[in-house]
């Protein structure tokens, strides 16, 4: 992360009102410290490093997060505001996760949503590797939703 954004998306994270897994999470992904295959590989593990949801890039958190083909079709999909143009093309995580913050910060159900978008793509990666279990794009956006309804309702 380079230093203008060091401070930025903790600040967001640590205030939004979500479980604090999700904060951890998030804070493990700011951090390069999800087990996605690229860090696995530079751990000295043998695995294919290439992302097993598109197998067209390395897996490295942002392209798992951001810059998948189908990740991008999920964050498209959904009623968060997005950034026009050239659209998380960043290749640092946290600037993608700033556009996405900056965009919707007025907007409390987004932002939440948000995060719970980036937990649920995490958790269909998963299902993908230990369960040969291929999600659906509209399956991950419904589940996203009915944990932000659930949260709320919670709340």
């Amino acid at each position: 992360m380079n230093s203008q954004h060091t401070h930025f998306p903790f600040k967001y994270i640590w205030n939004v009102d979500f479980p604090l897994k999700l904060k951890h999470f998030w804070w493990r992904s700011l951090h390069n410290g999800l087990p996605v295959a690229d860090n696995l590989k530079k751990r000295g593990l043998r695995v294919d490093a290439i992302c097993q949801l598109c197998g067209e890039e390395d897996e490295t958190v942002n392209h798992l997060l951001f810059q998948c083909k189908l990740t991008k079709e999920i964050w498209d999909l959904t009623p968060i505001s997005t950034p026009s143009g050239e659209f998380l093309n960043a290749h640092n995580l946290a600037d993608n996760l700033q556009d996405l913050i900056m965009i919707n910060r007025n907007h409390a159900n987004e932002l939440k949503l948000l995060f719970l978008l980036g937990w649920r793509i995490w958790k269909m990666r998963n299902a993908l590797i230990f369960e040969n279990k291929r999600m659906v794009v509209p399956d991950v956006i419904s589940q996203a939703l009915v944990d932000l309804s659930v949260w709320n309702e919670a709340c």
